[in-house]
């Protein structure tokens, strides 16, 4: 008898960007991406910046206001790997 186990080592892989949006003041915005890939987890930058609390798929700013305005990716990790989004504005 031979046991065979089959393990998914890909590596993260974005099938949908995140998009430039605009919104008016006091909206809401949501930015998101789409990966594949196992056991995934997500990183949200502003500027540059990682954004403390932001580690899933989508990004909500709830009230948006001039300050939160700025260049925003999402680096995508698993163990076999890391990919960066593009830039949404």
């Amino acid at each position: 008898m031979v046991n065979v186990s089959i393990v998914d080592a890909r590596p993260p892989s974005i099938t949908v960007q995140p998009a430039n949006t605009s919104k008016a003041y006091g909206a809401s915005v949501t930015l998101s991406v789409t990966a594949t890939g196992p056991s995934l987890t997500y990183q949200w930058y502003k500027d540059g910046t990682a954004l403390s609390g932001e580690t899933n798929s989508t990004l909500t700013i709830s009230d948006f206001q001039e300050s939160n305005k700025g260049d925003y990716h999402v680096v995508i990790t698993n163990a076999y790997g890391t990919v960066t989004s593009n830039t949404g504005t």
